[in-house]
C-alpha cells in the first residue's frame, strides 16, 4: 500500500495503516487466546488461525515502517 503522494507526508494515511494492522494484531491475540467464542471451530483451529493472523499483522507494521523509511530516504535524498 502506498501512500497518497511520495512528496507530501499525510500523517492521516499513516494512521490509517498503523491502526489497520493493529487491529489485524488485536483480532489474532484474541482468537489465539480464545476471547471470541466462534460456534462449530474447534480450539486448536483458532488458537493456530489467531497466532498466525497476530504474526502477520507484526510483519505488515514491521514491513510498512520500513517501507515508509526508504521512502523518506528516497526523498531527502532527491531533494535539491
Amino acid at each position: 500500500m502506498h501512500p497518497p503522494s511520495h512528496r507530501t507526508a499525510r500523517k492521516w494515511w499513516h494512521a490509517v495503516n498503523y491502526a489497520a494492522r493493529a487491529l489485524l494484531i488485536l483480532v489474532g491475540l484474541l482468537l489465539a487466546l480464545g476471547s471470541f467464542p466462534v460456534a462449530g471451530s474447534s480450539q486448536t483451529f483458532l488458537r493456530t488461525f489467531g497466532v498466525v493472523m497476530a504474526l502477520f499483522g507484526l510483519y505488515r507494521v514491521l514491513w510498512y515502517r520500513w517501507r515508509l523509511r526508504q521512502w523518506q530516504r528516497d526523498e531527502a535524498d532527491n531533494s535539491p
